[in-house]
């Protein structure tokens, strides 16, 4: 439920029409809107953040390739650092330096 949250409502409410409504996504975007002013301000908050975690998502997976973690551990790294952002990137990143420093007891 959570990533499908995290994929689904950012860019419905950035790509919204002001005048449209959205039904239960009503009262987030009304407070977005309460906050940033501007449905415009809300959209670039909305569509960078989605963009930025997906930046990291990337990053993750390519990090868990390089520590040969198996597809379905680079998928698993890819998804969590999606919907959690950077704690879970910074997670593996602490996982691929004990690995590169002879630590075997990480794996």
């Amino acid at each position: 439920l959570m990533v499908v949250m995290m994929v689904v409502v950012p860019p419905v409410i950035a790509r919204a029409h002001p005048s449209g409504d959205l039904g239960v996504l009503e009262p987030i975007r009304g407070l977005g809107l309460a906050i940033f002013r501007s449905q415009l301000a809300l959209k670039v908050l909305l569509l960078s953040a989605w963009a930025a975690h997906l930046l990291e998502a990337c990053v993750a997976f390519v990090k868990a390739r390089k520590l040969k973690a198996g597809t379905l551990n680079e998928l698993s790294w890819f998804a969590g650092a999606f919907v959690l952002g950077f704690p879970c990137l910074r997670f593996l990143l602490a996982l691929e330096s004990a690995s590169a420093a002879g630590a075997k007891k990480y794996r």
